[in-house]
């Protein structure tokens, strides 16, 4: 991968999706979710919610966050957690 290059994937229903860059890769996240999802940044002990169907506030129900600007690394990286009623999928830009 280089810079500038697109980076994405996509899981089953009931699946989970952990993406963690290589060392001294960084990755702008720009899209994740799908029905009943939940997207957190993560480093292997700990994590924080960045969006999710359990978050009326992120403006869209079913944890879809079509615009967001998540910035990762090998360090804090990023997971999608999806139900049994739906995949998750991120795409984003990597950085650096």
């Amino acid at each position: 991968m280089a810079v500038g290059d697109v980076v994405n994937g996509l899981v089953a229903t009931g699946s989970a999706i952990t993406f963690q860059p290589a060392a001294g890769v960084e990755v702008a996240i720009m899209s994740t979710g799908s029905y009943n999802s939940w997207t957190q940044i993560y480093n292997g002990v700990q994590f924080a919610y960045v969006s999710g169907s359990n978050f009326p506030a992120d403006g869209v129900a079913g944890g879809y966050a079509p615009n967001i600007k998540l910035m990762i690394n090998n360090t804090n990286y990023l997971r999608v957690l999806s139900n049994a009623t739906g995949g998750a999928f991120y795409t984003g830009i990597q950085i650096k």
